[in-house]
């Protein structure tokens, strides 16, 4: 199986904040999303196709919120272990509570 990281997707070129039908459709036809095993999920601190790893909180770097309601309202991803990347400063529990309050409430938001 394979996992996809938010962050790596974005910095290797794949705007997952803007093309995000077109970045699964793709990732379908080349590895079939029937092999997804993991979702790591985190921002970017860089922009697009910046091809730099840098991770930032949940919706508070260059993706923004949208691609992260996407993926936490998409039913293809609803049985796909969701792990947090984010960076975790003087107190990660704090950070991570936030970050789970954050995803949770995307979730069970309404599609748009």
């Amino acid at each position: 199986g394979f996992c996809a990281d938010t962050c790596h997707l974005y910095a290797a070129g794949y705007d997952i904040a803007r093309d995000y039908d077109e970045v699964w459709a793709r990732w379908e036809e080349l590895a079939g999303l029937d092999h997804l095993r993991c979702l790591h999920l985190n921002d970017s601190k860089t922009p697009f196709g910046s091809r730099r790893d840098r991770h930032e909180l949940i919706a508070e770097g260059s993706l923004g919120p949208e691609p992260f309601r996407r993926i936490m309202r998409d039913p293809r991803f609803a049985g796909i272990i969701k792990v947090i990347e984010t960076p975790k400063g003087d107190d990660e529990v704090t950070l991570d509570r936030r970050m789970l309050r954050r995803l949770r409430a995307y979730g069970r938001m309404r599609a748009r």
